[in-house]
């Protein structure tokens, strides 16, 4: 092939690149990247000579950087942070944070909102380093000095936001203390959501704050004064974090008289439930943010898993919200979710283990299997637990601090971990003295069986039930 050839195909290659992408081209009204709960995990004040440790791949900051990267190449007008920006209220910490969102605008000539409300850690004093007067910020002095603090160093005029881009109105409220609405600040916000609602009653708004409100999202079972006010403005897309509950969870967005959207966490995932704990290197894991996009037909919520830029879908499909927000409209809410049972592979097995500690001490049971598949992720494994009395199996009660409570033993799936990173396989420990999680107190001398369930988010059980068998010995052994 001559050179004028190679030239004539690779001119019309272009062309065709081209023209392909402005076709496929998607204009929005507007774009938001929505993230929070970073608070890094340091002792120490920050240092010149420590930052590089604080950057360090894995870390919380290493993962702002990436959400900076995943933004400017999406394209974004705005940065919502939805509190506990640093661990405690440092000064250096906030700059440091400060210091990486001026790094990724570098160069840019209309660079994109910067929007942090406080969270309850950025109300939080120093006090595991040294002795702190009002540690957690309880007195109205305390909280004003940490909020100048927090306002001083990340270089904004004020810890609450009302802006309005692009003609819609995007809200950001620091609660005082970082987790209860007052009822001042109740009418505070509304009196903020009113004057969105006389300039456009039918544009989406666009609220963040640290904490959940009512019974929405996943682990959000406070603020009721402020979900019954919320409950008036069907239009009002609620982000709110603290609960560092992974994006995968299926329960991070909820809908019933208005929009309710977790946030995640780039410091670590958390299971939601005491009833089980997760291993303690996966418990950072959970890296995940939150972009969304606004034109004029939906609002679509896209979800990233920050360790290796995947997104995260929902039965295949991105979260969209048709307009205009209206109740009839709402289409997350629990009736209508995708729901499906989790499916164990052919001839799947439950395996036990008898754990023992370094003096030969019982101290509980491993239990492991081929892990359910399911068209999300698993969200847990049930266990019920029988004992053997007189040929009989009588199903006995986990435990909590020592004592018998009516409530269930779970094993998490590992959906907290992104896709690409679950395994093939299931693995958890039933401990007979489990500190603040539930466990089961196994008797010397006894037999049990373990009975298995997986489900997904919205209590969808498994057809298949697994099932084995385990004998106490009467006493302790050594490995």
């Amino acid at each position: 092939m001559n050179c004028k050839k190679l030239f004539l195909i690779l001119t019309a290659l272009f062309c065709f690149l081209a023209y392909g992408e402005s076709k496929i081209e998607k204009k929005f009204n507007l774009r938001l990247c929505i993230f929070g709960d970073i608070q890094p995990q340091t002792l120490e004040v920050v240092r010149p000579d420590n930052v590089d440790k604080l950057l360090k791949k894995g870390t919380p900051l290493y993962y702002v950087r990436q959400v900076y990267k995943l933004a400017n190449k999406l394209g974004t007008d705005g940065y919502l942070i939805a509190g506990d920006v640093a661990n405690y209220n440092e000064p250096g910490m906030y700059d440091l944070f400060r210091k990486l969102y001026e790094e990724s605008i570098e160069g840019m000539k209309n660079p994109p909102l910067w929007l942090p409300v406080m969270g309850n850690h950025d109300f939080w004093g120093t006090f595991w380093i040294k002795s702190s007067h009002d540690p957690y910020g309880k007195l109205p002095e305390t909280r004003a000095k940490r909020t100048e603090i927090f306002c001083k160093h990340l270089k904004i005029k004020s810890a609450n936001h009302h802006v309005v881009v692009n003609s819609y109105d995007i809200i950001g409220y620091s609660i005082e203390g970082g987790m209860f609405f007052k009822p001042e600040a109740v009418k505070e916000v509304e009196a903020m959501i009113q004057k969105a609602v006389a300039r456009d009653a039918n544009k989406p708004i666009i609220l963040f704050a640290h904490n959940h409100t009512g019974h929405t999202v996943r682990e959000s079972g406070s603020n009721h004064l402020f979900y019954k006010m919320l409950s008036k403005y069907p239009q009002v897309i609620y982000f709110s974090g603290h609960t560092h509950i992974p994006l995968e969870d299926e329960m991070t967005i909820h809908q019933k008289d208005f929009t309710s959207v977790g946030t995640g966490a780039l410091l670590n995932a958390e299971a939601g439930n005491r009833s089980y704990y997760l291993p303690h290197g996966d418990r950072y894991l959970g890296k995940t943010m939150l972009y969304m996009t606004i034109d004029d037909k939906e609002v679509a919520i896209h979800r990233y898993q920050l360790r290796d830029g995947s997104e995260i879908l929902d039965n295949g499909n991105v979260w969209k919200l048709p307009l205009p927000l209206e109740k009839k409209n709402f289409t997350y809410t629990i009736e209508k979710r995708f729901k499906a049972p989790p499916v164990f592979p052919e001839k799947a097995k439950l395996e036990t283990k008898l754990l023992y500690g370094k003096k030969g001490a019982f101290e509980g049971v491993r239990i492991s299997g081929p892990a359910a598949k399911h068209p999300n992720s698993v969200y847990c494994y049930e266990i019920e637990i029988f004992e053997k009395q007189n040929g009989k199996w009588i199903s006995r009660n986990p435990v909590y601090r020592g004592k018998s409570v009516k409530r269930k033993l779970l094993l998490p799936g590992d959906y907290y971990k992104g896709r690409n990173f679950q395994q093939k396989t299931f693995t958890g420990d039933i401990f007979s003295k489990p500190g603040n999680y539930l466990g089961f107190l196994f008797e010397p001398g006894k037999t049990y069986r373990i009975d298995l369930r997986a489900k997904d988010f919205f209590e969808t059980y498994s057809a298949e039930t697994l099932s084995n068998t385990v004998s106490i010995p009467a006493k302790s052994q050594k490995k």
